[in-house]
């Protein structure tokens, strides 16, 4: 949906994120892409009722 990404990516700056994603997009990705991403939690974003669950990436992120 190109609000939801919209919204998602105005989240970088306050993440300190390259990219994020949601946990719809996040799951369609192959096991081994979702390695390179992390756990932001839920956020509420303009335009939806619910929170939606996020994935941040970084290519300075130290991921456990």
């Amino acid at each position: 949906e190109v609000n939801l990404a919209s919204r998602l990516e105005s989240l970088n700056k306050d993440f300190q994120t390259e990219l994020i994603l949601s946990e719809s997009t996040y799951s369609r990705l192959p096991k081994e892409a979702r390695l390179e991403f992390y756990d932001l939690g839920e956020t509420k974003v303009k335009g939806k009722e619910k929170t939606v669950k996020i994935y941040g990436f970084s290519s300075h992120a130290q991921v456990s």
